[in-house]
């Protein structure tokens, strides 16, 4: 078997150093403000050390931000996932209510029809109610009026009778005297 190395790249940070390094030696070489106790190596090693101290910084710094996104991003994930399981839970339960809603709505607008229904024959009999007592109302007030000529007018025969000597020897002798309605002669013929 061949084993294969992986090389991992180093950061771009640490890839730019070297081309820095090449850029001040010539800047060293010239004495360019240096002071004679330190070298350029060594000023480039100091600079090398300076940015390496900044990266650790700056990778620890990184390191704690995304510990504190990920821990967001963990407590948000659960959080919404219990919201999304109750609201699937709640959808549920009120889809049942809605059935069993609709399911009285249903059983309610049967019992509407059946009233309605009701309604309406009690509405037509009492419609035939009303004109039959009409009816009887009518015929009684007419018979009523007639049965009060006819009080009216024996009242007033005996009246006549009692004052005057008459004899009277049948009830259509009684007639020709008293001048009764006609309906009440009818009812005297029928004697």
């Amino acid at each position: 078997m061949q084993q294969t190395r992986s090389r991992r790249r180093p950061p771009a940070a640490m890839r730019g150093l070297p081309v820095l390094a090449l850029l001040l030696l010539p800047v060293a070489a010239c004495g360019g403000g240096i002071s004679a106790g330190v070298t350029p190596v060594q000023k480039v090693i100091e600079l090398l050390t300076g940015m390496l101290e900044r990266g650790k910084e700056e990778k620890h710094k990184e390191e704690v931000a995304y510990s504190s996104f990920a821990e967001f991003c963990r407590i948000t994930t659960e959080e919404k996932g219990k919201a999304i399981e109750k609201a699937a839970s709640d959808i549920v339960a009120l889809e049942a209510q809605i059935s069993a809603a609709e399911a009285a709505a249903a059983e309610l607008g049967e019992d509407v029809e059946k009233l309605d229904a009701e309604l309406n024959g009690i509405a037509s009999e009492k419609a035939k109610a009303t004109a039959l007592r009409k009816k009887e109302s009518d015929d009684f007030q007419a018979e009523f009026k007639d049965f009060s000529e006819s009080v009216d007018a024996l009242e007033r025969a005996i009246s006549v009778l009692k004052s005057r000597d008459v004899t009277v020897t049948s009830l259509l002798d009684l007639r020709r005297h008293l001048g009764l309605p006609q309906k009440a002669e009818q009812g005297l013929r029928a004697l």
